[in-house]
């Protein structure tokens, strides 16, 4: 290599004239994307909120069910005992549950 001064070449890249960088996007307001965030979240809290209730109404309703079941078969023999031969405990079950038996 040699010490003797050289120009530096200027090269270009690409074809064209290079294209204008893009403008900056404008600020975004916050104030309606937090007010976009807060609707949204009350709409989803109280989706959930209804179908916990749901779900809570169909279980009581399902327990209602079983338990009005479990005291029309409680003698065991499969047949249906009126009102006016259970005790006094099982009325007041009966009553509470507004289950359907014979006599009441």
């Amino acid at each position: 290599m040699t010490e003797e001064f050289r120009p530096i070449e200027v090269v270009d890249v690409g074809r064209g004239d290079p294209t204008p960088p893009r403008p900056p996007r404008p600020p975004r307001e916050l104030h309606g994307v937090l007010l976009t965030l807060i609707a949204v979240g009350v709409l989803v809290g109280a989706a959930c909120a209804a179908f916990t209730a749901w779900t809570v109404y169909q279980t009581q309703q399902d327990q209602r069910v079983l338990y009005c079941t479990s005291f029309i078969l409680s003698d065991g023999q499969g047949d249906t005992p009126s009102y006016d031969d259970m005790e006094d405990e099982q009325k007041r079950i009966v009553d509470q549950l507004d289950c359907d038996v014979p006599g009441r």
